[in-house]
């Protein structure tokens, strides 16, 4: 017999201690001709991934422009995540945090499943990534101009003016938009 904290245990008695975060089971110590062991957690089992989430389940990014979907949050231990399909050019995937991000190179829309995994099971997450082209903003009476494009209008139709006028936006060495 042994005593733990004033509590008497008899050779070959357990005494249950609960499993770690996300575990389930009971974790324990046995006592053995007198001598309790050491705590044993062969009894706990991993819970799988569960409610994996971004705070949004959309990013909207310009053409580039550098982003991050920031970190998912998730119920459980995850031991890899995955992402399919590959990202596009310019983005990269963090198999160890979940984090997506980059400044990517193309216009597109791609729909990731993201999956969070352990030894137990998995649990994925949709995630949508837009990415728009370059462009200048309204202004008034004129509407947002993708980049490399112009706009004409009638100055007739603007109080005061005559004849037509041209916007134009193009990029500059840097990217950004003028």
């Amino acid at each position: 017999s042994s005593d733990l904290n004033g509590i008497s245990i008899a050779s070959g008695e357990r005494v249950l201690y609960e499993c770690p975060d996300y575990y389930t089971g009971n974790a324990y110590r046995s006592c053995t001709n007198g001598v309790l062991s050491a705590i044993q957690y062969d009894e706990c089992t991993m819970i799988p991934p569960s409610d994996l989430s971004y705070s949004t389940n959309e990013i909207i990014v310009s053409l580039y422009s550098s982003f991050s979907s920031g970190y998912p949050t998730v119920n459980s231990t995850v031991t890899s995540y995955s992402i399919a399909p590959e990202a596009p050019e310019g983005v990269e995937f963090d198999s160890i945090t979940g984090n997506l991000l980059g400044v990517p190179a193309t216009t597109n829309v791609t729909v990731f499943t993201i999956t969070a995994s352990n030894t137990a099971g998995s649990a994925t997450f949709e995630l949508t990534l837009r990415v728009v082209g370059l462009t200048c903003p309204a202004m008034k009476d004129i509407p947002e101009t993708p980049a490399g494009e112009s706009y004409s209008y009638d100055c007739t139709t603007l109080e005061g003016y005559k004849g037509g006028d041209r916007k134009s936006t193009r990029l500059n060495s840097s990217h950004d938009q003028i």
